[in-house]
């Protein structure tokens, strides 16, 4: 149910996701932890909370499908006002609840990221546009086709300091996702040189970005996808 999916095939090669509930949502696992806890101190009635635990976190996994088409159709109509393609997009919860969607649209060399909440009065949804770049090597690792398939094209390629770095778009936001990795390093004489395994770049997140979060998912449209609150921005130029 969440963006990064299973193998339900396997060993037959590809990955299926649903992506209406973010990886960790505690609307989802309290309760069903509240059940396991109930049924280990109770003898006679454990069965029976372990069961109406599983029926509401299942209504609130159907609850998610359900915000989620609702965003999509939303998306939908932006993406054609906006004239960007619908070939790929991604419609994924943002941390902990159902209410807020982080939307990601690849076309080309460049991707889309927006935000839209439930609780929006507006339809409207800001598209930041970014540069998703390319892979600059003929060579290509196993590695980075077994990324490319598990993240389904969604990724980002960029050189930092002599690191070509890979970055996946599908978690995390602005400058700040959450999974990004060293694949080769550039050496004087001989150009780039692959790494024999990739290692993870470290990425930079702050607690403000929930608080930040809390506000975009009442509805309020001044924050956009780079995290940005624009009344604070003002309070800031006023105390300049």
């Amino acid at each position: 149910m969440t963006t990064y999916g299973t193998q339900l095939l396997w060993p037959i090669p590809g990955y299926f996701e649903v992506g209406n509930i973010f990886i960790i949502d505690p609307l989802y696992t309290l309760p069903l932890l509240f059940g396991i806890g109930v049924a280990l101190l109770s003898r006679h009635r454990g069965g029976q909370w372990c069961k109406s635990v599983v029926a509401i976190s299942s209504l609130y996994l159907v609850w998610g499908y359900a915000a989620q088409q609702v965003i999509a159709d939303r998306v939908e109509k932006n993406l054609t006002a906006q004239n960007i393609s619908n070939e790929q997009v991604l419609i994924t919860p943002s941390p902990f609840n159902t209410l807020l969607w982080r939307v990601v649209v690849v076309e080309g060399d460049q991707y889309f990221e927006g935000l839209a909440s439930l609780l929006d009065s507006e339809s409207q949804i800001d598209f930041i546009q970014r540069s998703r770049g390319e892979w600059p090597l003929e060579e290509k690792p196993k590695t980075l086709e077994g990324l490319e398939a598990f993240s389904h094209g969604f990724l980002g390629y960029r050189q930092d300091q002599g690191r070509l770095i890979v970055s996946d778009l599908r978690l995390g936001m602005a400058d700040s996702l959450a999974f990004e990795f060293v694949f080769a390093k550039e050496t004087p004489n001989a150009g780039w040189e692959l790494l024999e395994a990739p290692s993870r770049y470290p990425s930079e997140r702050s607690l403000d970005q929930i608080s930040v979060l809390w506000e975009r998912m009442l509805g309020n449209q001044e924050i956009d996808a780079n995290l940005q609150y624009v009344a604070l921005n003002k309070v800031s130029d006023k105390q300049d």
